[in-house]
């Protein structure tokens, strides 16, 4: 039995490495147990035991040595698999996702062994295509739509690559979308990759495409932005008018309303600032004379303290308090209490500038 353990043991090319250990063990014990009981049963002088001690010793020691060069004899590897047990890029093999947007180019002329195509026939020709990779999942991922601002340039082609291809019968399965871009004349254009998703987040990839003389398609990205927060560039923003009032140095804003009133009122102090000596009436109001007469916009309202009133078209009015009347509203200057008002224009006549600031 010894010596088939031998023979076993001895086989390592085709045995798992901790098979081949301990079978090669298994080899010197027995060895060491047979030798042993051949000593002891044999008979003679103490010399012939030492001697045949000193035979055994050196068997062992050769089993040993043959034992240790048997288990570190090299094994075929299995294919696929690396001495780590990773994947070696054999069929079947999973690869990591591409970055979204990710432009495969075919190398230079000079190296027809990445871009280069066989035909049907043992033909090879150079491949002059460019393609984009985007990564989505079934059952939810984003969609992707490519859009040229002139398709006659290049032409087209999406697909999707599954890594297995038992992948497409399964919902939430992942895939690459593929778009490959044929030259069709020389020149350049633009491009733009739509990502759309139900659950995550939209972009926009933008690319520049060239087409050169030998119909050679070449990509590159210039921006991924986000079609939620689009700004206009080309929206033109009209700078607001906003009424200034000076009372004795007290400065209030107030907004101007939207009628032909108060779009007059405003033209006119667009000219240069006025001031009004203002005399106080009613107990709600200072009135003072405009130097023009202003179209009149009159509405039933009930004023509020802040609001800047035309009365009969030539005068204007700073109301502190309530009052209701027929009357045409210029402007209103916000969150003011009548405390506060009075305590900027006093008791009797007031002197008041009226001036128009404008502010983008």
């Amino acid at each position: 039995m010894w010596l088939e353990i031998g023979i076993r043991a001895m086989s390592c090319r085709t045995e798992p490495l901790e098979d081949t250990v301990f079978y090669s063990a298994w080899f010197v014990a027995s060895c060491y147990t047979y030798l042993r009981i051949m000593v002891l049963s044999a008979g003679g002088s103490l010399h012939m035991i030492y001697k045949r001690i000193f035979v055994i010793g050196a068997i062992l020691l050769f089993c040993l040595a043959l034992c240790v060069l048997l288990t570190g004899c090299g094994r075929e590897q299995a294919p696929g698999v690396n001495n780590n047990g990773s994947a070696t890029g054999q069929p079947g093999q999973t690869s990591q996702p591409d970055q979204p947007g990710q432009v495969g180019q075919p190398d230079e002329p000079d190296q027809p062994s990445s871009n280069t195509v066989t035909e049907a026939g043992g033909n090879v020709k150079e491949d002059k295509t460019a393609t984009l990779r985007f990564d989505s999942f079934d059952g939810g991922g984003p969609e992707f739509q490519a859009i040229l601002d002139d398709p006659s340039l290049v032409s087209s082609e999406e697909k999707k690559v599954y890594s297995r291809g038992d992948h497409e019968e399964i919902d939430g399965a992942g895939f690459t979308v593929v778009f490959t871009f044929t030259g069709q004349k020389s020149g350049e254009t633009k491009l733009k990759v739509e990502e759309r998703s139900p659950i995550a987040g939209n972009a926009d990839y933008e690319y520049s495409v060239k087409v050169d003389g030998d119909l050679r398609v070449t990509i590159e990205q210039l921006a991924v932005t986000d079609p939620n927060e689009v700004i206009d560039l080309d929206e033109v923003v009209e700078p607001s008018a906003v009424l200034v009032i000076d009372c004795g140095g007290r400065i209030f804003y107030a907004d101007f309303v939207d009628n032909p009133s108060a779009e007059a009122f405003r033209d006119e102090l667009s000219h240069g600032a006025i001031e009004l000596e203002m005399q106080d009436y009613g107990g709600f109001e200072k009135v003072g004379p405009l130097p023009w007469k202003l179209p009149e916009t009159n509405e039933r309202i009930t004023t509020e303290p802040g609001d800047i009133i035309l009365y009969q078209g030539d005068k204007i009015s700073l109301y502190y308090d309530e009052n209701t009347w027929e009357l045409t509203r210029l402007a209103r200057i916000g969150y003011i209490s009548k405390d506060e008002l009075l305590k900027a224009l006093g008791e009797g006549g007031a002197t008041v500038s009226f001036s128009v600031e404008w502010s983008e």
